[in-house]
């Protein structure tokens, strides 16, 4: 998959020390998959939340971290949108 706006990944991994292997090892996955479909992703990772219309929400670093998403399947893009805490993503809405 192609993953746009990979600076928020970078940027938030600054900030937070203990969120930086998990996102590599998340980009290093997303990269390199070909996930056509939802359910591709959820072969994938059975833990990521589907929400419908391509946006889907990860759990990194044993749920320390989320990571809202866009994807497009069939063009095999992946657009992340958002990256925060559990703490700060309990209180967005999607």
């Amino acid at each position: 998959m192609l993953v746009f706006n990979q600076d928020k990944l970078e940027k938030f991994g600054r900030r937070h020390a203990a969120a930086r292997k998990p996102i590599h090892r998340w980009l290093e996955a997303a990269e390199a998959a070909r996930w056509e479909t939802p359910a591709d992703l959820k072969r994938y990772d059975p833990a990521a939340s589907l929400l419908g219309k391509g946006k889907v929400v990860f759990n990194l670093g044993g749920n320390n971290f989320r990571l809202f998403v866009i994807a497009a399947f069939a063009a095999g893009v992946i657009t992340v949108e958002w990256i925060g805490t559990h703490a700060e993503y309990d209180r967005m809405n999607f």
